[in-house]
């Protein structure tokens, strides 16, 4: 099994995932939408916003095969697998007798490390939360939540709008975002 991404219609994440565990059961497949919380000013106040880390993705943990695949995209509103090789150029003829290992060389799978990397950070509930940050002067030390430790993958801090962009490494790919933050003031 390996993880693959899913290009998918941008706010019908949470549909398709309920249909693709129609299709395969939740034995089958695992499916993530990353989500994260941040706050937003409304009306002079702040308040906690859940946005999705990759509008238009959804990640799977699946046995992928030729079955599989075309198995998914049945499924209205799915684009496309994310760095499917391109068999047309390589004039590769579909063996669907082929054995497993063959079939799953078509896919190409997220690296385990960066999805690794996602799963410490969101969590069970596929939601990545604040984090409380000490900062003095330059430096910032994260006291709790799911940045503890990864301070290397904070590169800029929003002291007003409470918030961090942190880069996290998808598809080989650095990718950036906001996340929530919760600032404490004092000494280090």
């Amino acid at each position: 099994m390996g993880w693959y991404a899913l290009f998918v219609q941008s706010g019908k994440e949470e549909w398709i995932r309920s249909e693709l565990h129609k299709k395969f059961g939740n034995s089958q497949l695992e499916c993530l939408i990353p989500k994260r919380t941040i706050p937003e000013k409304k009306n002079g106040r702040y308040c906690d916003v859940t946005k999705k880390m990759f509008p238009g993705y959804i990640l799977l943990h699946i046995q992928m095969d030729f079955p599989t695949y075309y198995k998914i995209n049945q499924i209205p509103m799915i684009y496309r697998l994310l760095n499917y090789h391109n068999l047309n150029l390589a004039k590769i003829h579909y063996d669907f007798q082929a054995p497993l290992e063959q079939q799953e060389a078509y896919f190409k799978a997220i690296p385990d490390e960066e999805v690794a990397q996602i799963l410490k950070l969101i969590g069970p509930d596929e939601t990545l939360g604040y984090s409380s940050v000490l900062i003095e002067n330059s430096k910032v030390i994260v006291k709790s939540g799911p940045l503890k430790d990864m301070e290397s993958i904070i590169k800029k801090i929003d002291k007003h709008k409470k918030r961090a962009k942190i880069m996290v490494r998808l598809f080989e790919k650095e990718v950036m975002f906001d996340v929530g933050l919760e600032i404490l003031y004092g000494s280090l």
